[in-house]
């Protein structure tokens, strides 16, 4: 096989620089159909009425997580956190996802910067750095660059991006949809509203920048994580003596659970449902809730507020003299948690195949 010819990026490509301007308050300002690029991966920062580009060009991110390459097509725009590589004069450019696949391993390491806790990166990269960078470009027996097999290989990749992005879709599927474990009878339905086994609180306001890294645990709309920094510094709550049901207000329904004698602060965008009778398990309630959310039609017009998620029911497994069947709620609990490391197993597996990086063949 024939070694391949490095050739510098500045021989191929001159840099296309974002303009600072285009914000969100731009697009807000701007409003129209032509997206423009910023530092994220997965889309674009906002819309706007005018473009700056009109075809398909590689772009890279210059800050944030920096020297990610990305294909972008039709009418657009960059900011200055993403550059657009623009072919030289007269320079005929291979396929565009062979170049993408070769330049991007070799830009990222030059990023500098800073990785906080390996899950939030600072990074930053600039044309001055990068320019001179070596990628290596196909040729054939004849040492001239081989453009059909540089296209043979970018389809192959470009398949292979596809497959692995449908895979992201269908591991976001699969996160996102709920099983409802049946319920035999004997049962009988409750509901939140029932203030003998419930009772029903919405938080206080808490703003972003009171939160702190240490602390109480603070949750707001989205209740499977906290809020802002994660915590603040002091408790609001004074009875924790129950086990408390929390759900955002604002969107469509997403539970979670915190155990009693846990410490936490709910914001005015959280519920809290407390369980109040000592045979109702709130594991199996929690899961139960889960299931079930997204049949109630929850979102930012139709809240999720105190007097609407009254009428949220539950089935409870009982005993033959009607009373709630402790033991039945746990082995269904268990049964939810089975599917839910099931679920968590197959997305883990698929998140294994997205995350390896193709390799040129």
């Amino acid at each position: 096989m024939t070694e391949p010819r490095y050739v510098a990026l500045e021989e191929l490509f001159s840099p296309g620089k974002g303009q600072s301007r285009y914000t969100r308050s731009y697009g807000e300002s701007h409003p129209g159909p032509h997206p423009i690029y910023s530092a994220s991966l997965n889309g674009p920062l906002t819309h706007a009425d005018s473009y700056d580009l009109e075809g398909t060009f590689l772009t890279y991110t210059v800050n944030g997580y920096a020297g990610f390459v990305q294909i972008k097509s039709g009418k657009f725009s960059v900011n200055a956190d993403r550059a657009v590589l623009l072919a030289k004069e007269d320079v005929v450019l291979p396929n565009l996802h062979y170049l993408a696949h070769v330049i991007e391993p070799v830009i990222r390491p030059l990023a500098i910067g800073r990785i906080v806790d390996g899950k939030n990166e600072y990074t930053k990269v600039q044309w001055a750095k990068i320019k001179d960078s070596e990628i290596p470009l196909l040729v054939g027996a004849d040492e001239a660059l081989d453009y059909d097999a540089m296209e043979q290989v970018g389809e192959r990749i470009r398949l292979a991006e596809q497959l692995q992005d449908d895979l992201v879709e269908r591991a976001t599927q699969i996160d996102e949809s709920s099983v409802l474990v049946t319920c035999e009878e004997p049962f009988t339905e409750i509901s939140l509203g029932d203030t003998e086994l419930f009772r029903l609180s919405i938080g206080k306001r808490v703003l972003i920048n009171e939160t702190t890294d240490t602390g109480v645990p603070v949750y707001s709309a989205n209740t499977r994580g906290t809020f802002g920094r994660g915590f603040v510094a002091t408790k609001t709550l004074i009875d924790t003596t129950c086990d408390s049901l929390i759900w955002g207000i604002d969107e469509e329904l997403n539970w979670n659970l915190i155990i009693r004698g846990s410490d936490f602060v709910p914001t005015d965008h959280c519920g809290r449902a407390e369980v109040l009778h000592s045979n109702l398990d709130a594991e199996y309630l929690l899961h139960e809730l889960r299931a079930t959310a997204e049949e109630h039609g929850f979102d930012r017009v139709y809240r999720a507020n105190l007097e609407n998620v009254k009428s949220i029911g539950m089935r409870i497994p009982t005993d033959s003299g009607g009373n709630f069947d402790l033991g039945r709620q746990r082995e269904l609990a268990e049964r939810y948690k089975t599917v839910e490391a099931l679920k968590e197993k197959v997305i883990d597996s698929i998140n294994a195949v997205t995350a390896r990086r193709l390799v040129l063949a």
